[in-house]
């Protein structure tokens, strides 16, 4: 995995995917390094492969704090790019129910509820994410988003403006991302 990484950093991606095309049989399902390698493949375009390793490594982590973070990723990651967002849904709903929850699990799942269309659900878990870290740049920003699909132009206005005064290339970011950002809506 070292060369890989190292080829990685150097632009040798097809190299550096052939290294791990060889290591990974020889991963244990439970190695943190499954955590590295679905990072791995959602950064290299191969969704399905990332959701394979956090499923593998998800499976040896029944109920502990790894667990929030895995199921919070996976969520993420079929959140931003579009696909399989009953379990996305599914995953942030399961990562915020764990105790010692984050502002993150939240986050994730009002990004997941607003890709569905679930506005009020969305709505709802961005505020429980702002209510546990008022400055959750993301969580302002998804929340406005909300806003702005529900007619709500104030509470759109308000949101957007304070997620820009805290970050302000968060509308690109977000639209790098993989969701939707309205056109005049930065």
């Amino acid at each position: 995995m070292f060369r890989a990484r190292l080829r990685s950093v150097l632009g040798d991606h097809s190299g550096a995917a052939d290294d791990i095309a060889r290591a990974v049989p020889l991963i244990p399902p439970e190695a943190e390094l499954r955590v590295e390698l679905a990072r791995y493949y959602d950064y290299y375009d191969q969704p399905s492969e990332a959701v394979r390793q956090w499923e593998l490594w998800l499976s040896h982590r029944p109920g502990d704090a790894d667990q929030r973070m895995g199921l919070n990723e996976r969520c993420w990651l079929r959140a931003r790019r579009g696909m399989e967002l009953p379990l996305a849904l599914h995953d942030c709903q399961r990562a915020a129910a764990l105790p010692g929850s984050t502002p993150a699990p939240f986050d994730s799942l009002g990004w997941t509820q607003l890709r569905i269309g679930d506005l009020v659900a969305a709505k709802a878990a961005f505020d429980a994410s702002l209510g546990m870290k008022a400055d959750h740049v993301w969580s302002l920003y998804g929340r406005g988003l909300t806003a702005l699909k529900a007619g709500d132009a104030q509470a759109a206005e308000r949101d957007l403006r304070a997620a820009r005064l805290l970050k302000p290339a968060i509308g690109t970011e977000v639209r790098e991302a993989g969701f939707e950002v309205p056109d005049g809506v930065e």
